[in-house]
């Protein structure tokens, strides 16, 4: 069976440009999870990509993060307790209470109760899809341990702020799967 002439490789160096950014793109995403992968194409890690693309965006800005993420770190860094890390888990787990309470190593009725101190204090209805993939979003762009409590109620800072990454699959700061 012959190669149509439209299915031959163009010789000509025609999207090698494009092969070599999707090299690149694929590449940084796999030495950004650590060696958890080792081959991937570009199709592969296409939004894992978007998300590093984001916090890139996000830290030349100096964007921070903002509303109920914001007002959790600031309760968190106050009060030394583990709102924000409840409030991951429960987004890991997909709402789970039994599942996030396993990864959160507490007991289910604690962490019901510290899941109402997460809508109390973050202000955040946990129940609205927009506002679970806002909170989520800035989680994953601004995890937990990557800022101050006075970056976290600042609109600006002087520095970009320093990103740590742990996309789909791999455990944030303090949720081990």
């Amino acid at each position: 069976m012959r190669r149509s002439e439209s299915a031959r490789p163009q010789l000509d160096g025609s999207g090698l440009s494009s092969s070599r950014d999707g090299a690149d793109r694929a590449m940084r995403v796999l030495l950004a999870h650590g060696g958890a992968r080792r081959v991937a194409t570009a199709e592969d890690v296409h939004i894992d990509a978007l998300m590093l693309d984001l916090a890139d965006l996000a830290a030349a800005r100096g964007d921070v993060a903002t509303g109920p993420v914001a007002r959790l770190l600031d309760y968190d860094a106050r009060h030394h307790s583990q709102l924000v890390h409840t409030l991951s888990c429960w987004l890991d787990a997909f709402g789970d209470v039994g599942a996030a309470s396993a990864t959160a190593d507490v007991h289910p009725n604690t962490f019901r109760y510290r899941l109402r101190r997460v809508a109390e204090v973050g202000e955040i209805n946990l129940d609205d899809p927009g506002e679970r993939f806002a909170a989520m979003l800035q989680l994953r762009l601004h995890p937990p341990g990557t800022m101050s409590r006075s970056t976290a109620t600042s609109q600006h800072t002087s520095a970009p702020l320093k990103h740590h990454l742990k996309i789909r699959g791999t455990p944030r700061i303090g949720c081990v799967a």
